[in-house]
């Protein structure tokens, strides 16, 4: 196991998450304690921080899949450039990327997932290790540089 988390600590992350707080050292180790459990699991293949309700979910193909689908009816945009390589120590290496809604990026700000890693990008971040899925979503998406 690569980081622990406490129940005394989660209740306390929890109520800081719904105050709007994002801590970026305990954001990191519960991404990493995700990322184990999709390492894990074979079924799951990426993760993300869903910011409105202050955790993390993992899904498998189908899931992230039927996600896409959802992104691309609302004009959704995957771009290239983020779409980042990062080390997750002795989990290994992943991959990080963040998709924004079209439009006025007001309101959306920096995502806490994304921040946790050292990258600063507006949007929804999410973490797998298959390289091709993150391809196929973008390219879906539309390709956008």
């Amino acid at each position: 196991m690569t980081a622990s988390i406490s129940r005394k600590n989660i209740n306390q992350i929890m109520t800081d998450r719904r105050q709007g707080i994002y801590k970026t050292e305990d954001t990191y180790n519960e991404a990493l304690l995700s990322i184990q459990q999709m390492k894990d699991t074979p079924t799951d293949k990426v993760i993300t921080l869903i910011r409105s309700m202050g955790r993390f979910n993992v899904y498998d193909a189908n899931e992230f899949l039927t996600q896409v689908k959802e992104w691309k009816k609302k004009q959704v945009i995957m771009l290239k450039c983020n779409i980042f390589e990062i080390d997750c120590k002795v989990l290994g290496k992943m991959w990080l990327f963040t998709v924004t809604p079209p439009g006025d990026l007001e309101g959306v700000g920096f995502c806490p997932l994304a921040l946790a890693f050292n990258i600063m990008v507006d949007g929804y971040s999410y973490i797998s290790a298959d390289r091709d899925l993150i391809d196929l979503a973008w390219r879906y998406l539309g390709s956008h540089e």
